[in-house]
């Protein structure tokens, strides 16, 4: 994401309003900051709609960005994985990368970043797969993205407990501090392996759909172990009062605290 921080944790945030701003990345003197990236605006199948309403997606997600002062994302993840060569090429326009929901990790070198694979930590998922991710990574010299939806004790189908996703963080610095990997955003991970002349074990751990856990559960998780994510974010979905299920989902003050790391 371009933006005036260090370290980054991605969300993406799908957006409510079009329209042109100027970007504008507000400026903080911390070195951690959560990385926000794009979910798209309205969280639509992308290979179903026009190309028409495929940009109009984009740029109402930069306009709900830059409306709130946030220079406009960088990488996408494609709503329920659904990308098609249409789609990419519409993507690449305004963004560095699409991640899909399959596929587990990416090895040197990475040729089509708007397929970049992802690791789905669901509630379901057993601690030796999870394990096996993880140790897959450093031996491959590989990039593991990691996602997951909301984090709960009653977590949808798409999503995880807490206690699931702290063992998985936990094994995930156990390596870190062993010198084997780095916990890293979707942003520090395009920015090394784009231009890398060789592979490095680093894993993201990414957050789809804007779910309030990614404040209430995941940050303070995060923030107390001094890494940082990306959350991906359906924009339309915060604090619009016409989406079902807004209160369950990130507002823009929230995003303001886990940017300035507070």
């Amino acid at each position: 994401m371009k933006k005036l921080f260090g370290l980054v944790l991605t969300t993406v945030i799908a957006v409510g309003f079009l329209g042109a701003f100027m970007a504008v990345g507000p400026i903080s003197a911390q070195t951690l900051s959560w990385d926000f990236q794009c979910h798209t605006h309205s969280h639509p199948n992308l290979t179903k709609i026009t190309e028409n309403e495929i940009r109009a997606e984009m740029e109402a997600v930069n306009a709900a960005f830059t409306a709130h002062g946030y220079a406009t994302p960088d990488h996408l993840a494609y709503p329920g994985g659904n990308h098609d060569e249409t789609v990419d090429a519409i993507v690449s326009e305004y963004r560095l990368s699409g991640r899909v929901v399959w596929g587990f990790m990416s090895t040197y070198p990475i040729t089509d970043w708007y397929t970049l694979k992802g690791a789905q930590l669901k509630r379901i998922t057993p601690w030796n797969k999870i394990k096996a991710w993880i140790d897959d990574c450093v031996a491959d010299n590989a990039l593991l993205v990691i996602l997951t939806h909301d984090v709960s004790e009653s977590p949808t189908i798409y999503g995880c407990t807490p206690e699931k996703l702290h063992q998985t963080l936990d094994y995930a610095l156990e390596k870190e501090n062993a010198g084997l990997l780095e916990v890293v955003t979707i942003a520090e991970a395009y920015d090394y392996w784009s231009t890398a002349n060789e592979g490095k074990a680093m894993v993201v751990f990414s957050f789809d759909d804007c779910w309030k856990t990614d404040y209430d559960t995941v940050y303070p998780m995060f923030k107390d172990h001094g890494v940082a994510g990306t959350s991906y974010l359906i924009t339309g979905a915060m604090e619009n009062d016409a989406w079902d299920d807004t209160a369950q989902r990130l507002t823009w003050a929230m995003v303001d605290n886990m940017v300035n790391w507070v």
